[in-house]
C-alpha cells in the first residue's frame, strides 16, 4: 500500500468555507476512482492538501497526472503541488481493536 501526501500553498485569503466547498465538490470526483482506497482532506489556513491511500505508486500517478497538476496550479494561483509517497506498512484501528499489516510495496 502507498500513502501519498499532497500539499500546496493556497491562494491568499482563502476562507475555510470556500476551501470546504471545494473539497466537498472534489470528493464527489474522487468517489468515482476505483483505485482510490481513501482520501483525507487537510488544511492549515495557508496550505491545503490531502492524504491518499493507493494500492500502488502507479495508481497514484495515474490519478495525479499533468492535467490534475495544472488544475491545482490554476486553483491555487500558480502554486505547484508537492507530492510525497511513503510505503504504508501497518494501520491500527483503536475503535475496531484491529491492526492491519500490508505487504511490502511491489511484492
Amino acid at each position: 500500500m502507498i500513502l501519498e501526501i499532497v500539499t500546496f500553498k493556497n491562494r491568499d485569503a482563502l476562507t475555510r468555507a470556500t476551501e470546504y466547498e471545494g473539497a466537498r465538490h472534489s470528493a464527489q470526483h474522487w468517489l468515482k476512482n476505483p483505485e482510490l482506497i481513501a482520501k483525507h482532506f487537510m488544511r492549515d489556513g495557508i496550505h491545503g492538501g490531502a492524504v491518499y491511500i493507493w494500492p500502488s505508486i502507479e495508481a497514484a500517478k495515474r490519478a495525479h497526472d499533468d492535467t490534475w497538476r495544472q488544475s491545482v496550479i490554476e486553483r491555487t494561483g500558480g502554486n505547484e503541488p508537492e507530492i510525497r509517497y511513503l510505503e504504508l506498512m501497518m494501520s491500527a484501528d483503536p475503535k475496531a481493536g484491529t491492526v492491519k499489516e500490508y505487504a511490502a510495496a511491489g511484492s
